[in-house]
């Protein structure tokens, strides 16, 4: 499925009862006024020809709210500036079956094959031809095609792409085209300002519906989803977002890209009203590095960790399980070199606390190779600064 990992919450056997059991008696309470209706009705003899029937009056039309009727018109107006950049994206690989059954009586074989395809979106980011979407929608396909809308006539364009870099850490990819002419890009706008409650608008080809637009709000940030990269967290959002979303833009109400269309939250594979998307921020960052080196740089502490309890608390001294503990550091690398020592406890780095592995991961992820932190930590009960110039990250 083209929506990324789809996270499968607990069922909750008895609640799932419940709600059978809710639908069964509305079902047969349907049945049970269908079944009982005959028997209060009357058959009522033809008099069409006998009488005539009375005038129809139209219903009094209603003056929208300025303020409504401004908002529909922004809404309307975002979705005609951004479709253009929005672009549709399929893909396939080949793959190869081997039959067991077969093997066992004819021998070795080269087995059959059969092609696999999916489905996706992405946005154009810069007008010569670069494209950004999620890593899943384009990881391991031997041909990709996308198709671009042209703005002035409205008619679709089919293009191989290519990629330029994929970041699986962050589930993004940058993929390139070579348009006739400069195509319309997409503006991306800062994920650090979005609030809870704002209005957003998801683009997208869903089930393959080229140029979808639902709409929503912002649900909550900061969100971090099991299994999924410790190197941000998500922007939620009640848009709905269904398969081949996927790597479609999420839009705030100045028309500006905030996010990557990326994961949902679903017990049946399609939308519930939780949806998950990039931050627009750390996608911009990774587009860059992609462009320019065809991968992700990201820093480099050279540290092996692991989360604080009351029981380490104690016997390291400490009055409190705040931050991550050092189990390890790597020899010659910039934690060891700037004196950090196994048992030390990493509690910020730079103003930003820490109080679990992945966020400190993160803390330093966000980081380029080249950029000097400060790491606080705490030994023999004090708390000592290091000032640590980062490397890239080894893959």
């Amino acid at each position: 499925m083209n929506v990324g990992t789809v996270i499968e919450p607990e069922a909750h056997a008895m609640k799932g009862i419940k709600t059978a059991i809710l639908v069964i008696v509305i079902l047969l309470a349907g049945l049970g006024i269908g079944l009982l209706m005959p028997w209060h009705l009357q058959v009522v003899p033809d008099r069409s020809h006998a009488q005539k029937p009375a005038d129809s009056k139209t219903a009094p039309t209603i003056k929208p709210n300025p303020t409504v009727q401004q908002l529909e018109d922004t809404f309307a107006k975002i979705a005609e500036n951004i479709e253009p950049a929005v672009v549709n994206i399929s893909t396939s690989r080949t793959l190869r079956y081997r039959d067991p059954f077969y093997e066992f009586f004819y021998g070795p074989g080269q087995g059959q094959q059969y092609e696999q395809s999916s489905l996706g979106s992405g946005f154009v980011v810069r007008s010569d031809g670069y494209i950004m979407t999620n890593n899943h929608v384009v990881a391991q396909a031997d041909q990709i095609s996308v198709r671009v809308t042209d703005p002035d006539n409205g008619m679709d364009t089919e293009y191989e792409a290519s990629i330029v870099g994929t970041d699986p850490e962050t589930d993004l990819a940058i993929i390139k085209i070579k348009p006739k002419k400069p195509l319309p890009a997409a503006p991306l706008g800062d994920s650090e300002s979005v609030r809870v409650g704002d209005f957003t608008m998801a683009v997208g080809s869903p089930f393959g519906l080229a140029n979808s637009v639902t709409t929503g709000i912002i649900s909550a940030k900061a969100r971090s989803l099991a299994g999924h990269s410790p190197y941000y967290d998500y922007l939620q959002t009640d848009a709905a977002i269904n398969p081949g979303n996927s790597g479609g833009p999420l839009i705030n109400l100045r028309g500006q890209v905030i996010g990557v269309n990326t994961a949902i939250i679903s017990r049946s594979g399609g939308y519930m009203g939780i949806g998950f998307a990039i931050p627009i921020n750390l996608a911009r960052d990774v587009m860059e590095d992609i462009i320019r080196t065809g991968h992700s740089r990201r820093g480099y502490l050279g540290v092996t960790i692991q989360e604080m309890n009351d029981k380490l608390a104690k016997s390291l001294g400490l009055n409190s399980a705040a931050g991550v503990l050092v189990t390890g550091v790597v020899r010659g690398g910039p934690a060891s070199d700037a004196g950090l020592r196994r048992g030390d406890v990493i509690i910020a780095v730079d103003s930003t606390k820490v109080n679990a592995p992945a966020e400190l991961q993160r803390a330093i992820g966000l980081h380029a190779p080249g950029d000097t932190v400060t790491i606080t930590a705490m030994r023999g009960g004090q708390a000592k600064t290091f000032k640590i110039k980062l490397i890239e990250r080894p893959s």
